[in-house]
């Protein structure tokens, strides 16, 4: 619910995996889900000017998009879409690393402890088969056509 208006019933795991819009994604998880703003161009998404994946079958014009994605659905990579580290946390097992990527604070859940140095440059892959779009207007999340 979000200011007493349901936005969507359905079971945990299902809200967790398909929010039905930003709210809901940024609401789901902890951390939540990072929104990020994004563009579509040709049958390809791109954040920061940097293709991150292709996103060919929305039914969606070429333009602005929010992209969402789960800390633990990004990955440290050699040519990517590069940040600045601003914050690394040791969770014991994982690290929780905050990113500023063209000024957006984005979270990276690692699977691993590693030694990250504030202000180090990290360049970020995108799993493509956990990438969530919504319109930057309504916020409802955009799928896929069938």
């Amino acid at each position: 619910m979000n200011h007493g208006v349901v936005q969507q019933a359905d079971a945990p795991l299902q809200l967790y995996r398909r929010p039905a819009n930003r709210f809901v994604a940024g609401f789901i998880g902890s951390p939540p889900m990072n929104l990020i703003p994004a563009r579509l161009a040709n049958g390809a998404l791109f954040v920061a000017g940097h293709h991150v994946a292709d996103a060919t079958g929305y039914h969606w014009p070429d333009g602005d998009v929010v992209l969402g994605i789960r800390p633990s659905h990004l990955r440290p990579v050699d040519n990517g879409v590069s940040g600045r580290l601003l914050l690394s946390e040791n969770l014991g097992e994982n690290m929780l690393l905050n990113i500023d990527v063209a000024g957006e604070i984005v979270k990276v859940r690692l699977p691993d402890v590693r030694h990250l140095a504030d202000g180090e440059t990290i360049n970020l892959a995108f799993d493509p088969g956990f990438l969530h779009l919504f319109d930057p207007v309504s916020h409802r999340r955009i799928d896929r056509t069938a």
